[in-house]
């Protein structure tokens, strides 16, 4: 429950990140019980695309199948993720919370390179490296070589490079940071003895003082995304629709959660820049300034003239929060953050708001 919670809002912008458009074929590899591989379908749109999830436990891919019975372009199977499918099979392979798990990674990638059509690509969501995920290193005593293997690839450099290294070509790379509030600790213990195979069964006593003093746990995890090289490809223009510059700014942005600020930006002065036309706008951010993204460029120098400067922009939902750090990028701005949900996301979680 807790890990899945906390992961939560990453696996949502995981699978946005995807891109995947209807009409496309997806594979999902290590599916485990088919909960991202369903939403895949779904983006996918049935009749249209479709997915395959794949799994090398048996009983995983029994559980997906029971669990996700009528979804009519979902289908799982029981497959080795080192063994290719047909080559030129898929327009997307996506693997999530897995790929550091598997035994052989360089044979795995090659066969997922191979799978893919060319210019088609791979997606993959991993736990951050122990330095920013105290919510699974604080095992590292505890819970023996899976929770090594399970931070191996959260260091965004090492996932790119391995990437690079398999063949993919334009690999970017993503970290989101979060916070995860432990009511229960020995119901966390719980959860990760079973995620590990932890075999001690109370919670070791650091770990409970650790929880009693602040139940608080910073987790992160990295996005990659890279391509598969088409020779036939050639430059060509287009026109993006809102929508498509949306996705492309938010691929591009750096976002941080509303509870991850505090406790990323701990000492730092904080500008906030509230974007929404002004009667839209029933609550803000204490202290925001009300600027709207077509007026930036006239009005930010004089609210922020050092371009060094910490400020995070926020819209009702995060789309328009994306778009214009971008924007503020392009002017000059380099320690710009987009807040994730926006306004929406602040009030939720019951941030202190002003009337606007």
């Amino acid at each position: 429950h807790y890990f899945n919670y906390a992961v939560g809002a990453a696996t949502s912008k995981f699978i946005e990140l995807a891109g995947l458009t209807p009409g496309q074929v997806a594979l999902d590899m290590g599916c485990g019980n088919g909960f991202v591989t369903r939403q895949l379908a779904e983006r996918l749109e049935a009749d249209k695309g479709r997915v395959i999830g794949i799994d090398s436990c048996p009983e995983m891919i029994q559980v997906a199948q029971q669990q996700h019975a009528g979804v009519n372009n979902l289908q799982f199977a029981v497959h080795d993720a080192s063994h290719p499918f047909e080559a030129n099979s898929f327009d997307a392979i996506v693997c999530n919370l897995t790929l550091p798990f598997l035994a052989d990674l360089k044979t795995t990638l090659a066969s997922a390179l191979s799978s893919l059509k060319p210019g088609g690509k791979i997606c993959v969501m991993t736990v951050g490296d122990h330095e920013h995920n105290e919510f699974v290193s604080v095992l590292r005593e505890h819970g023996g070589p899976l929770v090594e293997h399970a931070l191996r690839l959260g260091n965004t450099d090492n996932l790119s490079h391995l990437l690079e290294e398999a063949g993919f070509q334009r690999v970017m790379t993503k970290r989101i940071r979060a916070l995860a509030t432990i009511k229960d600790p020995q119901a966390y213990w719980t959860m990760l003895r079973g995620l590990f195979g932890i075999a001690e069964s109370p919670i070791p006593p650091a770990i409970q003082q650790r929880l009693t003093t602040n139940p608080r746990m910073a987790l992160s995890v990295v996005f990659a995304m890279g391509y598969k090289a088409d020779p036939n490809a050639s430059e060509k223009l287009v026109v993006r629709s809102g929508e498509e510059q949306v996705a492309l700014a938010r691929k591009r942005a750096r976002e941080i959660g509303p509870m991850s600020i505090k406790q990323t930006f701990k000492r730092d002065k904080i500008t906030y820049v509230d974007l929404r036309p002004p009667a839209s706008r029933l609550t803000k951010i204490r202290d925001s300034h009300n600027i709207e993204r077509q007026h930036l460029e006239a009005r930010m120098p004089s609210v922020v003239n050092d371009p060094n400067e910490l400020v995070i922009v926020y819209c009702q939902n995060g789309n328009q929060g994306a778009l214009a750090s971008e924007q503020l990028r392009a002017m000059g701005y380099v320690n710009v953050w987009n807040l994730q949900g926006g306004m929406t996301a602040w009030e939720y979680v019951r941030l202190k708001v002003d009337p606007a």
